[in-house]
C-alpha cells in the first residue's frame, strides 16, 4: 500500500503489483500569504469526473463496497479504481449514503483531524482495502505495508484464514507473517501513530471478537512492551512484529526507550536480512526475521558527515584549513571531509573557525 511512483515503477518493470489507498475529495491544500505574511490554506473539492477514475466492480460487475463494523457502527466506503501503466491503484471514498457525517468527510483531506479520524481512516486502508481486494477477486500472495498506516491489513488477514481455513489465532499469526512485508522510511516519532486502549477496543473490538483474543492480547500486539498496561497501541509494532520474540526491529523500539530512532540506511537494510539483526541491534520478531526494512529510499550505507556547528562538534574531529583559507573538518574516526577544491593541503587551523563556514561547501569521503 504505497505511493503512486511506487506503483509507476511495478508497471515499468512488470512487477504483478495492486496499490491501495484513500481518495482524499479535496486532494492536497493550495497555500498562500495573506497581506500580513501569513500563511493560509485553500481546499478544493476535486471533480471525479475529470479525473481517469471509475467504481471498481467485483467478478459479477457489481460495485464494491466494502464494510468496516466498529462497536460505535458500520464504516462504509466505495472504491475507485485507476490505471497506473499496466498496474491498478484501488481508492477507497468514505463520502457515501449511510455515513455519518463526521465518516463522509474522512477522505476528505489529507493530513487532517485529530487521533480519532486517524484510527477509522487507518482501519478503512488496513482492513476496508483487504475487503476491496478480495471483493476484486485479487488473492494478494504478499502484503506489502508501507508505514504503519495500512497495519490493521494484518489482522483481517488473520480472520480471513481463521475463518476459511479452520486455522487457530497463532498459527494464523505465523502464516500471515510469512507473506507480509513491511517498509518505513521514517524514525520521527511523528510518522508512527499511536491509539489508546479504549479507543483500540472500539474500533477494534467485532474484530477481536472474531479473532477470539482477549483485549489485552490484541493491545499487546501494539506494544514494544506487551504486559505493559501503561503502553499505548502502535501502529509500527502491530506491523513489524508478531507474537514470539520480543525485541522488534523497528523505530518504535528507540523511541520507548527515550531516544530517537535510527538513521535510515543501506547498511542497517543488509544487516537486518542476513542476520535478523536490526538497525539498533535487536533481534526482529520471529517469523518477520529478513523482513523488515528500515528505509524504502535507497540511501548510502551511511549519511556523509553533516558539518557540525561550534557548539555541538565532536570532540574527535579536528580544525584544519586549506590553502584556499577555507575551514574544513577531519574525522579520526569514519569520515574525513574536504574543502570544495578537494586537492588544496591542509595545515592546523591558527584559530576557531568562524560561524560563517558553512558556506564552505564539503563531501564526505571514508579514511582509508
Amino acid at each position: 500500500m504505497l505511493a503512486g511512483d511506487h506503483v509507476k515503477s511495478a508497471s515499468d518493470l512488470d512487477v504483478p503489483l495492486v496499490g491501495v489507498g484513500l481518495f482524499y475529495g479535496q486532494g492536497y491544500f493550495r497555500q498562500r500569504l495573506d497581506a500580513s505574511g501569513w500563511q493560509q490554506e485553500e481546499y478544493a473539492e476535486v471533480d471525479v469526473s475529470r479525473l481517469p477514475l471509475e467504481p471498481a466492480v467485483d467478478p459479477d460487475g457489481k460495485a464494491i463496497a466494502p464494510e468496516i463494523e466498529t462497536r460505535g457502527g458500520t464504516l462504509r466506503a466505495r472504491v475507485w479504481q485507476a490505471a497506473v501503466g499496466r498496474r491498478t491503484l484501488l481508492l477507497l471514498d468514505s463520502d457515501v449514503e449511510g455515513n455519518t457525517p463526521e465518516d463522509r468527510a474522512l477522505t476528505a483531506r489529507l493530513y487532517d483531524g485529530g487521533v480519532r479520524v486517524r484510527i477509522r481512516q487507518e482501519l478503512l486502508l488496513g482492513i476496508g482495502g483487504l475487503k476491496a481486494l478480495h471483493a476484486a477477486g485479487v488473492a494478494p500472495g504478499v502484503l506489502h505495508l508501507n508505514e504503519g498506516h495500512s497495519a490493521f491489513a494484518v489482522l483481517e488477514a488473520m480472520r480471513r484464514r481463521m475463518e476459511r481455513e479452520g486455522a487457530d489465532f497463532d498459527t494464523a499469526v505465523r502464516e500471515v507473517a510469512r507473506r507480509t512485508v513491511f517498509t518505513t522510511h521514517t524514525p520521527a516519532p511523528a510518522g508512527h501513530d499511536r491509539f489508546p486502549p479504549d479507543l483500540v477496543d472500539e474500533h477494534l473490538g467485532p474484530l477481536r471478537d472474531a479473532l477470539g483474543i482477549p483485549h489485552e492480547r490484541l493491545m499487546g500486539l501494539g506494544r514494544v512492551h506487551p504486559d505493559d498496561a501503561g503502553e499505548e497501541f502502535c501502529m509500527t509494532v502491530l506491523d513489524s512484529g508478531s507474537p514470539g520474540a520480543r525485541t522488534p526491529c523497528r523505530p518504535c523500539t528507540a523511541r520507548s526507550r527515550g531516544t530517537r530512532g535510527p538513521a535510515c540506511g543501506a547498511t542497517a537494510r543488509r544487516r537486518t536480512r542476513r542476520s535478523g539483526t536490526s538497525p539498533t541491534g535487536s533481534t526482529c520478531r520471529a517469523g518477520w526475521r529478513r523482513r523488515c526494512s528500515s528505509c524504502t529510499t535507497g540511501t548510502a550505507p551511511r549519511r556523509p558527515a553533516r558539518t557540525p556547528s561550534r557548539r555541538s562538534r565532536p570532540a574527535s574531529r579536528t580544525s584544519a584549513t586549506g590553502r584556499c583559507g577555507r575551514p574544513t573538518w577531519r574525522s579520526r574516526s569514519a569520515f574525513s571531509t574536504r574543502c570544495a577544491g578537494g586537492s588544496c593541503a591542509r595545515r592546523p587551523a591558527a584559530a576557531s573557525p568562524p560561524s560563517s563556514w558553512s558556506s564552505c561547501r564539503t563531501r564526505s569521503a571514508r579514511t582509508p
